[in-house]
């Protein structure tokens, strides 16, 4: 058997023989194959069930679960599972605090990005505004002024933040921008939340403005115009109810148009110094109103002193006068003698030297010198300085 089995080799063609060992190693390959690919698609399959379905929702964001296209749930922190795409969408929206700038009625920005609104408008200060390209606003004084606005809002409630604002497939990413469908592909603009809350404060600032005057919107009331824009504009953002909250709305810049600026500067410095010279004479008319007063007042104080001390010198000459007339009621001839030496020596004192001359009645005549008289008493003093009073 042996030596048969040996012929039958032998008999066997060298070409069979090395097809038949390239299909066994083929067939090993393919086998090594299928096993690595049925390991790579069980652990895929794992990881899609058990991992992809996964996600954290990270600080400042709310998370949004769509089945299907069907809104399921808002997720606002932590570690959550869900069947992974296509079944479910995961949708990140942020619920940190928004900037939105609205320079829709500033001039047109063509020029260096780094310049200001300012500077661009006053590139060409005799430049006529060219409808439809540069933006502006007509107060209710048929004037024509320029604002720029800066919103800060958040999201409250993320899922009609999504649904009601036609938000982008990456609510973190800017609005979609639209085109025409002609072969041209002309930019239409754009949708979506931030276009939308921009339309909403342009309607606001429109409304506003073409009911105030011009000094009021860029100078004497401009806090006021702010606080009407920002009160109307939070008011159409609730009725359109879009689950935002408006936290602040700022006039970022407020200004003429860049032809008649100076004549608007001249106005405000007319005013501003019309306003300085009002100040300064309502505070000398209070200056001198307060000093008139307080010098009134020391007037009509000092009256009141001085009928105060006549009243009482008029009294006590009263009693004096008084007492006087009883006792020359009584002995008519002492009191008159008694009076006229009283008053004689009262004009003698204040002489230092005199000569007197006197002589008495029934007798003969005499003469009487008297020098240096002897000092007035107190009493006598007190007389003559009333006498002068």
């Amino acid at each position: 058997m042996n030596t048969s089995g040996k012929q039958h080799r032998e008999s066997v063609p060298v070409e069979e023989m090395s097809y038949s060992l390239g299909m066994q190693a083929l067939l090993k390959s393919l086998r090594g194959a299928f096993l690595f690919l049925t390991a790579l698609i069980v652990g895929m399959l794992a990881w899609y069930v058990l991992g992809a379905g996964y996600f954290e929702v990270a600080p400042q964001e709310k998370v949004i679960v769509l089945r299907f296209g069907k809104y399921m749930e808002t997720y606002n922190d932590g570690w959550h599972w869900v069947p992974p795409y296509p079944v479910s969408t995961i949708l990140r929206i942020p619920s940190n605090q928004q900037t939105l700038t609205v320079s829709r009625f500033m001039p047109d920005r063509s020029g260096s990005v780094f310049k200001s609104n300012e500077e661009k408008a006053m590139e060409n200060p005799g430049k006529p505004l060219v409808p439809g390209q540069d933006g502006h606003l007509i107060t209710g004084d048929e004037n024509i002024i320029h604002t720029e606005w800066t919103v800060l809002y958040t999201v409250s409630n993320a899922e009609k933040y999504y649904l009601s604002c036609l938000t982008p497939s990456d609510p973190r990413m800017p609005d979609q921008e639209l085109f025409s469908l002609d072969a041209e592909k002309r930019k239409l603009g754009t949708r979506g939340p931030r276009t939308l809350l921009s339309s909403l404060l342009e309607n606001a600032v429109l409304k506003v403005t073409a009911s105030q005057k011009v000094e009021d919107s860029l100078y004497k009331n401009a806090g006021a115009y702010t606080d009407k824009v920002k009160a109307l504009f939070k008011k159409e953002v609730a009725d359109v109810d879009i689950g935002v909250i408006i936290d602040d709305l700022r006039l970022k810049a407020n200004s003429p148009p860049a032809a008649v600026k100076a004549a608007f500067e001249d106005v405000t410095q007319a005013a501003q110094e019309s306003q300085s010279k009002q100040s300064t004479a309502s505070s000398y008319a209070t200056e001198v109103s307060n000093r008139a007063d307080a010098e009134s007042a020391q007037i009509n104080a000092e009256a009141q002193a001085y009928r105060k001390r006549v009243v009482s010198e008029v009294e006590s000459e009263k009693v004096y006068f008084e007492q006087i007339l009883e006792r020359y009621n009584e002995n008519p001839e002492t009191v008159l003698v008694t009076l006229y030496n009283q008053t004689l020596s009262q004009v003698m004192a204040a002489v230092k030297e005199n000569y007197v001359l006197s002589s008495s009645p029934g007798t003969n005549r005499e003469v009487r010198l008297k020098l240096n008289p002897e000092p007035p008493t107190a009493s006598a003093e007190k007389s003559v300085k009333k006498g002068k009073n």
